[in-house]
């Protein structure tokens, strides 16, 4: 007799849920383990915005991570994470990476052959987070990337320093058509007001730039109700992954009112 938890439909004792019944809707969880119960080849953008700066502390989830990373060596980029461990050592910045690097396996795996990921960080991680996706991907799966800077105090828009950056991946790894974007993207100051990266303004470019009409963006670590708005807006459907149930509520509210 076939157990519940094997055959069609089922991946490594994993339900497989419908492409179709994942759009436009925010899932709640750790989104490593979330995606592995989705198919392959879901996502045209998976696009990443992680709070960094003072935001993490190396600690025993980290080092749990960084462990499961070690224990595969064969595992594509391991000797990239491996690496900046070595060069960095148990800190903050790691506990960052070691979080992207346990994800990114099933970011692109869910990502179709054309599809692309876009790593938002701030000038603490972006040169750590692009090395990292060298490594997962390989420096000719690099498209391109943008800068920002935050409209703060009144000094002119080209003398502000910038705040961080966009950085584009393609899974496939044809170099054609590199996409050189411009160079830097202003933060209005009512954005500033939270985080920089739920940008509005950053999600709008990202996915304008990166996407046609129709495609699917995927936000894995939801950070509020931007990336999801941006996407419908411009005519894109949308997944969001919130591990807070009621920041998921608010926007699957705001959803229902405006539609698809």
């Amino acid at each position: 007799m076939r157990a519940a938890s094997e055959g069609p439909g089922y991946r490594n004792g994993i339900r497989m849920l419908r492409h179709e019944s994942l759009l436009d809707a925010i899932h709640v969880g750790d989104c490593l383990h979330v995606m592995a119960g989705w198919p392959n080849e879901v996502a045209d953008l998976a696009y990443v915005a992680l709070p960094v700066s003072d935001s993490w502390e190396w600690d025993d989830h980290a080092r749990t991570r960084m462990d499961h990373i070690q224990r595969r060596p064969d595992a594509q980029g391991h000797d990239t994470a491996l690496g900046l461990h070595i060069a960095l050592g148990n800190v903050g910045l790691m506990a960052y990476i070691a979080f992207i690097a346990e994800r990114l396996p099933q970011l692109i795996r869910i990502l179709k052959p054309d599809g692309a990921i876009c790593l938002v960080s701030d000038t603490w991680g972006d040169h750590y987070g692009r090395v990292l996706l060298d490594g997962f991907l390989g420096p000719k799966h690099y498209r391109g990337q943008f800068s920002w800077q935050l409209a703060l105090g009144d000094g002119p828009v080209g003398t502000l320093p910038i705040a961080g950056s966009a950085v584009w991946y393609a899974k496939a790894g044809d170099t054609e058509g590199l996409w050189i974007p411009p160079p830097v993207v202003t933060v209005p100051a009512d954005e500033v007001a939270g985080h920089s990266l739920a940008s509005r303004t950053i999600a709008r470019r990202a996915i304008a730039t990166m996407t046609e009409p129709g495609a699917v963006v995927l936000e894995p670590c939801r950070a509020s109700a931007a990336v999801a708005e941006s996407a419908q807006e411009l005519g894109r459907r949308w997944i969001s992954i919130d591990c807070v149930l009621d920041a998921g509520l608010d926007t699957c509210s705001r959803r229902d009112q405006t539609g698809p």
